[in-house]
């Protein structure tokens, strides 16, 4: 977010009501990412039938309504999905041969989903896979949120943000 050095960190919470183990994003493909408001609203129109077309085929049958978003989940694949995990593998390949410097190696995508927005997501291998992953604000010393990062805990017990501030 900016190139200020952290020097604190903040569990960056989704739902105040729960408990801070609980203070945590699903990961059920091996895949985890960051993305703004902006990318959301266009990764979920993507995903969706236009709305006046989906009640037009409700109304005409479930079948109907359930083929458009059949169609609208198949485009959301071949178009954001299958782009992600190329991106992905491209990345990782390029780091196995050398091709990026060390703090650009593994598996990752920076895809722009807006063209009008610049939004985009960056998407990355989750660690050691599928679970429930945390992540913190890091704030500069004029308080001001600097970066975000997500504890995968891969480090021992004293090395995990996770661990120390919960």
């Amino acid at each position: 977010m900016t190139q200020q050095k952290p020097v604190r960190w903040e569990l960056a919470i989704l739902d105040p009501t729960r408990p801070v183990a609980y203070q945590c994003y699903g990961v059920d493909s091996g895949t985890g990412g960051f993305l703004d408001l902006d990318a959301a609203y266009v990764l979920e129109a993507l995903a969706q039938p236009d709305p006046v077309a989906y009640e037009a085929a409700r109304q005409e049958s479930v079948e109907a309504a359930w083929r458009l978003s059949s169609a609208a989940l198949e485009r959301f694949d071949q178009i954001y999905c299958d782009s992600v995990i190329e991106e992905m593998e491209e990345n990782e390949a390029a780091a196995a041969n050398d091709v990026y410097p060390y703090d650009r190696k593994g598996s990752w995508a920076n895809l722009r989903v807006s063209d009008d927005t610049e939004a985009n997501v960056v998407a990355f291998s989750s660690g050691w896979g599928d679970g429930g992953y945390a992540s913190y604000w890091g704030y500069d010393s004029a308080n001001n949120i600097a970066c975000i990062v997500t504890d995968f805990m891969l480090f021992d017990e004293d090395k995990s943000i996770t661990r120390r501030l919960a």
